[in-house]
């Protein structure tokens, strides 16, 4: 991890690496971890648009509705990047109170 809370599991997120985010999961990686910021993993596939990744993430058990610091989730981080298809599969997640 770096100083700015940055694992090999933030990278292959960012970078929409399926594969290597599953092999990592397997391996023990934190999928909840928080960076710097207070965004998890999730938050970056979400904002690229990796469905995949976020497929894998949630399913490992990754938090859909934890928000960062700053108070957005990965959903509205989807919808914002217009995401359509990562913010539908989220939405079934999350609940509206």
């Amino acid at each position: 991890m770096t100083n700015k809370g940055v694992t090999p599991l933030f990278v292959a997120c960012e970078l929409g690496w399926s594969k290597v985010v599953s092999v990592l999961i397997e391996g023990g990686a934190q999928v909840n971890i928080a960076n710097h910021a207070g965004s998890t993993p999730l938050f970056l596939a979400s904002k690229k648009g990796h469905l995949g990744v976020v497929t894998a993430l949630v399913e490992a058990g990754a938090c859909v509705d934890m928000p960062n610091d700053i108070g957005e989730t990965p959903l509205r981080l989807a919808e914002r990047y217009k995401h359509k298809d990562v913010a539908d599969y989220l939405g079934q997640f999350v609940q509206y109170f």
